[in-house]
């Protein structure tokens, strides 16, 4: 089977899927669409006088990025296309493919699909025209369960062959990797994440970040002053060296999660690292209870000072997840799955 998958290319989902479908005997390419450089653009008229041609602009993206996926597909000749995240995709162009090629496009959705752009609000319409929609989030479904389209649950998962354990010591306390004022419309998980790490550091403790604009939000909470800034890439292969030279990583995600997590959740459970983890419905589940979770702030402090002076319950629960990591949660076996649902739609 041939398959070929868009994505944007800030994501490493798309390459670490390209490479499991081919350890799986089927070829697979990967194209990078080019919205970055036309939602920079967008975001900074939204902000400016010129506000009124931020939709032209957008509109422009849309149909050129629509454009370069009928010419991938024309060339490549795919089985199935799988988009990861295709609200930037209009329902013409995933309509106009389909009815050319007559194959089947699976969108996985792995951002909460009714997040808009004040300039435009009916970007969720994009996703009706798709074979499939894979939900990345348990909670997402009703946003989407409207549209004539099969829905699937597939949470996210991680690449074992990027995070994986290291044998390096553990000079960092306490690890938080983010953004205070992450690209809209995800701004106001910054100001979240910056409460809490106030929190950790009111108690004394030592944190290292691997965070940007943190003096933006320092006016606001004044204690990220303390914060030790870690500078440096952010790719996985640095992110995976970071995340076991940390006795506790404390993982915090954006606010469009509900009932499950991104990426990182999975990563630093295939790297070998603690982590304390913000409370999610389903991470219980996914993990049989092997990551730690807190719910409440007194909590988090509580957790913070037991795992940071029990080297062996960090241990164990860190084995667990990574145990738990490498039976269900990594990109091969999501590609099985994925491989499953195309088939069904294949003739």
């Amino acid at each position: 089977m041939r398959i070929l998958i868009t994505d944007s290319s800030s994501r490493y989902i798309s390459r670490a899927l390209s490479e499991s479908f081919k350890e799986l005997g089927h070829e697979s390419m990967v194209i990078f669409d080019d919205r970055g450089f036309y939602l920079r653009g967008f975001h900074a008229l939204t902000l400016s006088p010129f506000r009124n041609g931020a939709r032209r602009l957008l509109s422009i993206c849309k149909r050129r990025t629509g454009a370069a996926l009928e010419k991938a597909v024309s060339a490549f000749r795919p089985d199935a296309v799988l988009v990861i995240q295709g609200d930037y995709y209009e329902n013409s162009a995933i309509s106009r493919i389909k009815d050319r090629f007559h194959i089947p496009i699976i969108n996985w959705a792995v951002h909460d699909p009714v997040i808009s752009e004040f300039f435009d609000p009916l970007r969720i319409e994009h996703f009706g025209s798709y074979s499939h929609i894979l939900i990345a989030d348990e909670l997402w479904k009703p946003c989407v369960y409207f549209f004539d389209t099969p829905v699937s649950y597939m949470p996210l998962a991680g690449d074992p062959m990027v995070y994986r354990p290291l044998a390096t010591e553990k000079d960092i306390d306490i690890l938080f990797v983010g953004d205070f004022f992450p690209p809209s419309p995800h701004g106001t998980t910054g100001i979240v994440h910056a409460r809490v790490l106030e929190r950790i550091l009111r108690g004394g403790y030592r944190v290292q970040a691997l965070a940007r604009h943190r003096g933006a939000v320092l006016p606001f909470v004044p204690k990220l002053a303390k914060l030790s800034l870690i500078r440096g890439p952010r790719s996985p292969l640095a992110l995976n060296a970071l995340y076991n030279r940390a006795k506790i990583v404390l993982n915090l995600f954006s606010l469009d999660f509900k009932y499950d997590a991104p990426e990182s959740l999975f990563s630093v459970a295939l790297s070998g690292a603690f982590q304390l983890a913000e409370y999610k419905k389903n991470i219980p589940l996914l993990f049989c209870e092997s990551v730690i979770c807190f719910g409440s702030l007194s909590e988090l402090e509580t957790k913070v000072s037991f795992y940071l002076h029990n080297a062996a319950a960090r241990e164990h629960a860190a084995e667990t997840a990574l145990s738990a990591a490498m039976r269900q949660h990594t990109y091969r076996i999501r590609s099985e799955a994925i491989l499953k649902i195309i088939s069904s739609h294949v003739k």
